[in-house]
C-alpha cells in the first residue's frame, strides 16, 4: 500500500467507525483521523458514549459543546487544516458536514470524496428530486464515492465518474464468539434490535407476531432491542390485544457497548423487515451471531448479505409474507440452525478488517495509485 493519510468528516460520534479507523491504522502505509462535530444523540443510549477508545485517542477529534452549527462547520474546516490530510473524505452531502468540507472541495490541494449511503426510497419526488438536484450540485466536483449500497452505487454513478461500493463495517469478533446453544423446547425468539422508528414498520412486526401468536400458540417470543417513537404504538398495540404482552419481551437498557449484544446471545432470528434502511450493521451482527435474518430488499445489508433460502429470507414487507415466514421458522428449528451456521459463514465479509483493506484499495485504484495522492508527512 502506498502512503494514505485519510481524514474522515463525520457527525454523530460512533463506535463502529472507530473501529474502522484502528483497522486503518494497522495498514502498512496508512494513518486515519476522524472528525466528529456531534457528541451524543438522545437517540443513542449511553453505552455509545461509555465506548473505549483511548487506544486511539490521538486520532479521535470531536466539537465538544458548539454553541450552533456555524460553530460546528468552523471546527471542521479548522480540524482538517490543523490535520494537513492526504485525502478528505466526507460523510454527508446536506447540512453541517458538507459546508464544512466545502472549501476544501472548491480549492483542492488534496483529493476530497464521499462515503454516503443513499436516498430513501419512500420519500416523494419532489424531495427524491430536489435531493438528485443537490447530489448532482455537490458531488460533481468530488474526487471519488464510496458507495454504502449496490442501490447507493448504481445512483451516485448518475454524478461522478469514480464510485465503488464501499459498506458499513464493524468488529464482528465479539458476535462470532457467542455459542449458540439450541434448544427446541423453549420458544423461538424473534429479535428486532434497531430504533423504534416509522420506516422499521413497527407495526408490520406486531400484527405478524400477533398472528402466530394465535395459531402457534406460546411458540415465540418477540425481543425488542430499541427504543423509539414508535413505543406508544407498541403500547396502544398490547393495550388493544393483551395476549401480546406475554410474547414481547424488553432488552434494551445497556451500560457497556459490548452489552447490546446480549439479546444476540438467546435470540434465534433476527427480524427487520424494514422499509427503509441506508445500510443496517444489525444485519451482519445477527449473522456473525448465528441468527438467520428475515428482512427485505429495501435494506442495503440485506441485499448486500442475504441469500434467500440459504442464509435467511428476503420477503415483501406485508403482514402476509412476515407472518408465513415467521411461521416457517416455528415449525422448522432444524432450518433455522443451518441457515444460522451459513449465517454466520457469510458474514465474514461485513467484519471491519475486510472492509478497511477494501476501502484503502478501492480509493488507491480511482485515485490511479499514488499519482493524486497528496503527499503530507505523518507526524505521529
Amino acid at each position: 500500500m502506498s502512503d494514505m493519510r485519510i481524514v474522515f468528516a463525520s457527525s454523530l460520534f460512533s463506535p463502529f467507525q472507530i473501529e474502522l479507523l484502528r483497522e486503518l491504522l494497522k495498514i502498512n502505509g496508512t494513518t486515519a483521523h476522524l472528525l466528529f462535530s456531534l457528541a451524543s444523540r438522545q437517540a443513542r443510549g449511553s453505552h455509545w458514549q461509555n465506548y473505549d477508545w483511548r487506544d486511539v485517542a490521538e486520532h479521535v477529534h470531536i466539537c465538544e459543546n458548539p454553541a450552533n452549527e456555524n460553530e460546528r462547520i468552523a471546527w471542521i474546516r479548522g480540524s482538517v487544516r490543523r490535520l494537513e490530510p492526504g485525502l478528505l473524505i466526507s460523510q454527508a452531502f446536506m447540512r453541517g458536514v458538507y459546508h464544512g468540507v466545502a472549501p476544501f472541495l472548491r480549492h483542492k490541494t488534496f483529493p476530497v470524496g464521499f462515503w454516503l449511503e443513499g436516498v430513501n426510497p419512500g420519500y416523494n419526488f419532489a424531495y427524491r428530486r430536489a435531493g438528485d438536484l443537490a447530489l448532482w450540485w455537490r458531488l460533481r466536483r468530488a474526487d471519488f464515492v464510496l458507495a454504502i449500497g449496490d442501490r447507493a452505487e448504481r445512483l451516485f454513478r448518475r454524478f461522478c465518474r469514480n464510485v465503488k461500493l464501499i459498506p458499513y463495517a464493524q468488529d464482528l469478533s465479539p458476535c462470532f464468539s457467542i455459542k449458540r446453544q439450541r434448544d427446541d423446547e423453549r420458544p423461538l425468539h424473534f429479535l428486532f434490535s434497531g430504533q423504534l422508528v416509522e420506516r422499521h414498520n413497527i407495526p408490520l412486526m406486531l400484527e405478524a407476531t400477533l398472528k402466530n401468536l394465535r395459531e402457534k400458540g406460546d411458540a415465540l417470543r418477540l425481543v425488542l432491542a430499541a427504543h423509539g417513537p414508535e413505543q406508544k404504538t407498541i403500547d396502544r398495540f398490547v393495550a388493544r390485544h393483551p395476549e401480546m404482552a406475554r410474547v414481547i419481551v424488553y432488552d434494551r437498557e445497556y451500560e457497556r457497548w459490548s452489552d447490546r449484544l446480549r439479546p444476540f446471545a438467546y435470540s434465534d432470528v433476527l427480524l427487520y423487515p424494514s422499509s427503509h434502511s441506508g445500510w443496517g450493521l444489525v444485519v451482519p451482527e445477527a449473522m456473525a451471531s448465528g441468527m438467520p435474518v428475515i428482512s427485505t430488499t429495501y435494506v442495503e445489508a440485506a441485499r448486500y448479505f442475504v441469500r434467500h433460502e440459504v442464509n435467511g429470507f428476503l420477503v415483501k414487507p406485508n403482514v402476509e409474507a412476515v407472518a408465513a415466514c415467521m411461521a416457517r421458522c416455528i415449525e422448522q428449528r432444524q432450518r433455522v440452525a443451518e441457515l444460522g451456521a451459513r449465517a454466520r459463514q457469510d458474514a465474514a465479509a461485513g467484519d471491519v478488517r475486510a472492509v478497511a483493506r477494501q476501502m484503502v484499495a478501492a480509493i488507491e485504484q480511482m485515485l490511479g495509485g499514488t499519482s493524486r495522492l497528496a503527499r503530507v508527512p505523518d507526524r505521529r
